[in-house]
Order: structure tokens, then sequence, then C-alpha cells
């Protein structure tokens, strides 16, 4: 099967192979997967403007570290561990959740310090900014990406794409990107 539909590799195959002119991973289909995103979003690769340094990120549901795809709508957590190279002052974060399939944008959602106490982070210290969510989210595979940036002037202190690599499992069937939790009923 060959196909450049990763869901339907997710689905179908119990081994996978990632080809771009030569082979770039063989295993299951989420190692598949996860380099191909890796590959496919490298214009957002792990970068620091001298700033922060991004030093890692996790995805976590309710037992810990996410190992496997998630039911849709469960609860998920990601958590990206940060240094301050220098002092930094006024800072926002921002999260972008991706379709891996299409890179479609899904979600953004944009925090400042109104909601999150980042006004200012001394040089040499360690911080760690933790997102939790629920997967409301139509079966398929996604990636987040991570944005730290400098209020006032917008400016980029340090990103991370992908961030986290998801897989939704379906619990019906449905299609598109969002889990309305639909419920039906005769009357």
């Amino acid at each position: 099967f060959v196909s450049h539909n990763i869901q339907a590799v997710a689905d179908l195959c119990d081994r996978a192979m990632y080809l771009q002119a030569s082979t770039r991973a063989i295993g299951t289909p989420q190692e598949a997967i996860r380099a191909y995103v890796h590959g496919t979003a490298s214009h957002l690769a792990d970068e620091t403007w001298g700033s922060v340094t991004i030093a890692d990120a996790r995805l976590r549901d309710a037992r810990g570290p996410l190992v496997s795809d998630v039911v849709q709508g469960e609860s998920i957590s990601l958590e990206v561990d940060c240094i301050a190279n220098e002092t930094v002052r006024d800072l926002h974060v921002a999260l972008f959740l991706h379709r891996s399939s299409d890179n479609l944008p899904v979600y953004v959602g944009v925090v400042d310090k109104n909601e999150l106490p980042l006004d200012e982070i001394v040089a040499g210290q360690r911080f760690t900014v933790r997102f939790d969510l629920r997967a409301h989210l139509a079966g398929g595979q996604y990636y987040f990406a991570f944005h730290l940036y400098h209020n006032p002037t917008q400016q980029p202190l340090a990103r991370l794409s992908p961030a986290g690599l998801l897989a939704v499992r379906d619990t019906r069937t449905s299609k598109g990107i969002a889990d309305l939790a639909m419920t039906c009923r005769l009357t």
C-alpha cells in the first residue's frame, strides 16, 4: 500500500516505510509517521533565537507519558521545558495544532501575561509551560507546535515544531477535524 494519506497508513498497516529520495524510516506506522511529520515540518524545526532554549517537550495523558493514541475527548497535556539564556520580559506563548496529513491549522491558542505569569524570566532560569486540553478531534494524526514571543515586539524567542505528535482514535464514525461530542435521540 503506497499513500500520502497518513491516516490510511495508520489505519491499514502494521509496518510502514517513509521514503524521501531514500528510506528515512521503517517500523510501526507511528514511527514512520513521526519521521514523516518531523521531515515535513522542518520549516519550523527546533529553533532558538538566543534568548530562550527549548530543552524538552512531552505529551502526557492521565496515566503518564503518552505512548499510544488517545480516544476522542480524552484529557491530555503538553509540557515544554525552557531555559532562559538571558533575562527576558513580557512574554506570551502560543500553541498550534496541525493535522499531519496536510498541515492544516486546526487550533491556535495564544496565552499572554494576563493568563500566565511570564513577566520576567532571569538568565539561567528553567521553566515549564504546561497546556492542559481535551482531544476533541476526529480520528487522525496531528502535531503540536510551541512558540514563545516577546509580547510588545512580537519577536519570536523560541519555537518547536513538532512539539508533540498526537494520534486520535475514533470512538464512532466521524470525518473532518472536530469531535463535537454529538448525541442523537428520537423524540
